[in-house]
C-alpha cells in the first residue's frame, strides 16, 4: 500500500475542510456565535470564502493592527487595509497603490512619498499626507510597544508634509530598502496607514478599534466593509463606494461578500467530508501524480 508524505495529507484535509465550509455557505447556514449588521441574502456565486490561518479568533471584535492581540488574517489585511505600494513577484517591480511614487536622494537617507489623489476612507472622510505623517509619528512615539514601532523608529528621523499629497522621510541613516521594507505588501503586510481623525484622540497602545457597525467601525480605505464578526466567521460586504471605483482608477471586486472562516482543526476531519468534497469536486481542479 502506497504511503503519503504528511505534507500531502495536511493539503487533502485544508481542502477537505474548505469543502465543508462551501457546503455551509450553499446552504445558507452561518457560523455560530457571529454578529453585525443585518445583510441582504448573498448568492452563492457572488460570495467568496476564505480560510483563517491562526484558528479561532480570541477577540473577533479586535481591529487594531498595531496590537499583537489582532488577528489579521481574518479579512482585516487582506481586504479593507491597502497598502502604499506592492511587490510583484513576477515582475520584481514595486507597483503603487496608495502611492504613487517613492523615491530617493542620492545618498538613499531622505525619501519621497506621493499619494494617490482622490483617495478617501471608508467614512468619506479624505486620506492624505496628514494621515501618513501621523501614522508615523504615532508608532515612532510609541516604540516599541506597537507593531513596526520599534523598527521604524529605529530608521526614520522625522517624518514631514510637504503638500496635501506628499511626505518627507529623512532617516538616521541610508537605506536603500526603506520602500520595500516599510511601504510594500510582499508575502504579508506592510505598514497600515491610520486616519488620523480618529486615532489623534485614542491611546494606540489601548485603542481597539473596535468592529461597531453604527459607527462604521473599523475605518480603513478598502473596498470592503466589516459587517459581520464571530470567534470563527468574519464578513465582508463590497463598498460600493470605494474612492477606486468612485474615482474611475479601478473597477469594483466582483464578488459581493467575502468570508473567512475556521473550520477546525485539521485533525477533526473525519471520512465523512470525503463525501462532502465529492459534492463540490467542480471547485477544485488538482492532480497527484504517484
Amino acid at each position: 500500500m502506497r504511503s503519503f508524505p504528511r505534507c500531502f495529507l495536511d493539503f487533502v484535509a485544508s481542502f477537505l475542510g474548505l469543502a465543508a465550509l462551501l457546503l455551509a455557505a450553499g446552504c445558507g447556514s452561518s457560523q455560530q456565535g457571529q454578529s453585525g449588521a443585518s445583510q441582504p441574502p448573498a448568492d452563492r456565486a457572488e460570495t467568496v470564502i476564505f480560510d483563517i490561518d491562526a484558528g479561532r479568533a480570541v477577540d473577533p471584535r479586535m481591529a487594531n493592527p498595531y496590537l499583537p492581540s489582532t488577528q489579521r488574517d481574518k479579512g482585516l489585511h487582506q481586504c479593507m487595509i491597502e497598502p502604499l505600494f506592492m511587490l510583484n513577484y513576477e515582475t520584481g517591480k514595486i507597483e503603487p497603490w496608495l502611492g504613487v511614487s517613492m523615491t530617493p536622494n542620492e545618498r538613499f537617507d531622505v525619501w519621497t512619498l506621493v499619494l494617490r489623489n482622490g483617495i478617501k476612507w471608508s467614512d468619506g472622510e479624505k486620506f492624505d499626507a496628514d494621515d501618513v505623517v501621523f501614522t508615523i509619528n504615532m508608532l515612532i512615539s510609541n516604540a516599541p510597544f506597537l507593531l513596526s514601532s520599534a523598527q521604524l523608529a529605529q530608521w526614520v528621523a522625522r517624518a514631514e508634509k510637504t503638500d496635501s499629497l506628499t511626505v518627507k522621510f529623512t532617516l538616521k541613516k541610508p537605506d536603500a530598502r526603506f520602500q520595500l521594507d516599510f511601504f510594500s505588501v510582499k508575502i504579508w503586510s506592510s505598514i497600515a496607514i491610520v486616519p488620523r481623525h480618529i486615532w489623534k484622540d485614542v491611546n494606540p497602545q489601548t485603542f481597539s478599534n473596535n468592529y461597531d457597525p453604527e459607527k462604521g467601525w473599523p475605518v480603513f480605505t478598502g473596498p470592503y466593509r466589516c459587517t459581520g464578526v464571530g470567534e470563527t466567521e468574519f464578513t465582508y460586504t463590497r463598498d460600493d463606494n470605494w474612492w477606486g471605483a468612485k474615482s474611475g482608477w479601478k473597477p469594483l471586486p466582483k464578488p459581493r461578500i467575502l468570508k473567512w472562516a475556521w473550520y477546525g482543526p485539521s485533525s477533526t476531519v473525519t471520512c465523512q467530508d470525503l463525501t462532502i468534497l465529492s459534492r463540490f469536486g467542480h471547485f477544485f481542479d488538482w492532480k497527484v501524480k504517484m
